[in-house]
C-alpha cells in the first residue's frame, strides 16, 4: 500500500503542475481536467491514509518506486477466438 500511495501523491502531484495551462485549453476539457484532479487528490490522501493508518507502511518516494516488469503483465491470447 506504501507504493501505492507514493504513486497517487506523484499522480496528484503531476495534476498539480498543469494548472497554469488550465486557461488555454476548451471549457469541456478543463472541466475534465479539474475531476481528474479531484480524483487523484482524493486517491492521494486515501491512500496514504490507509498506507500509515491500516497498513503501517512507509511511503516511499516515487524516485524509490521500481518501474514494473514489462515481462510480467498477461499476453492475450488469441487462439481461442472464434471465426467470424
Amino acid at each position: 500500500m506504501g507504493i501505492a500511495a507514493g504513486t497517487a501523491v506523484h499522480a496528484a502531484e503531476l495534476f498539480g503542475k498543469c494548472q497554469p495551462i488550465l486557461g488555454r485549453i476548451p471549457i469541456d476539457y478543463k472541466d475534465n481536467f479539474l475531476k481528474k484532479l479531484e480524483n487523484a487528490n482524493q486517491m492521494a490522501k486515501t491512500s496514504t491514509d490507509k498506507a500509515k493508518n491500516v497498513f503501517f507502511e512507509k511511503i516511499p518516494d516515487f524516485k524509490q518506486i521500481p518501474m514494473p516488469d514489462s515481462r510480467n503483465f498477461v499476453k492475450f491470447d488469441d487462439s481461442v477466438k472464434e471465426d467470424l
